[in-house]
């Protein structure tokens, strides 16, 4: 909507700057079919009628537009549907543990579902997390950028998994160990966790008991190389697993 808006009022003679024109569109200057939206992000389909209330533009240069002064901007994630981080045109970033669909196309689709897009693409992922941030693309060449930078480390994460054997690879440690006498679960086990590392499986021999849990993701955004942070709780079903096994699992373990 944002971009459909600038296009139509460059071709008018009046283009605002994206933070202005944002700023309108969450106040409730435009409208699409008729109707307002007040999501920038928001897609707009081919031939929908796009307007924008003039009156609600400054003619001054250095003032706030009328409609901002009316109402106050919120924060960006409040337009976001619950589970979704960060979306735009060429990347959305979601907490993996709000949504039904496993990984892959189905998660893709469930995710644009929700935004009312036409397509995500799902990138690649070394970690594999179960929980915690996870990168979907608007478009396949962002895809490919998002998988060269995470195959090659360019992007950083704190992990936590619970392993078995405990045994801890490069920029790994062992914040708790486990025994437990029950044949039914692992004799011995630890919950690790990796800072600042590249996504890599495992050490040889040692394997996770439940999917990782990504704590955090820091990004460049693989267009405008603005730098991205998100950080996200362990999942229920993670904290249920590490309870089961008497250890902790939060955040600050």
């Amino acid at each position: 909507l944002l971009d459909a808006l600038r296009n139509q009022l460059g071709a008018e003679g009046r283009v605002p700057s994206r933070v202005k024109l944002s700023a309108l569109i969450v106040a409730g200057a435009a409208r699409v079919d008729g109707r307002c939206v007040r999501d920038p992000a928001a897609r707009v389909e081919a031939g929908a009628r796009v307007s924008f209330d003039p009156a609600d533009l400054s003619p001054d240069d250095g003032g706030d537009p009328p409609a901002l002064a009316r109402a106050p901007r919120p924060p960006p994630r409040a337009l976001l549907p619950p589970g979704v981080l960060f979306a735009d045109a060429q990347l959305v970033v979601i907490e993996r543990a709000r949504f039904a669909a496993a990984d892959g196309a189905p998660l893709a689709a469930e995710v644009a579902a929700r935004l009312r897009r036409a397509a995500l693409h799902p990138v690649r992922d070394p970690s594999a997390p179960g929980g915690g941030p996870v990168l979907l693309a608007g478009s396949k060449a962002a895809r490919r950028d998002l998988e060269d930078d995470l195959r090659e480390g360019r992007l950083r994460e704190t992990l936590l998994s619970l392993r078995t054997p405990p045994q801890a690879g490069p920029d790994e440690t062992v914040l708790e160990r486990g025994t437990l006498p029950d044949g039914a679960l692992p004799p011995a086990f630890g919950l690790v966790r990796r800072e600042e590392a590249p996504p890599a499986p495992p050490p040889p021999g040692a394997r996770h008991l439940v999917a990782p849990q990504r704590l955090m993701l820091v990004l460049k955004h693989p267009r405008t190389n603005r730098r991205l942070t998100f950080e996200v709780d362990p999942s229920p079903y993670f904290l249920s697993a590490c309870a089961r096994l008497g250890i902790s699992g939060g955040p600050g373990s």
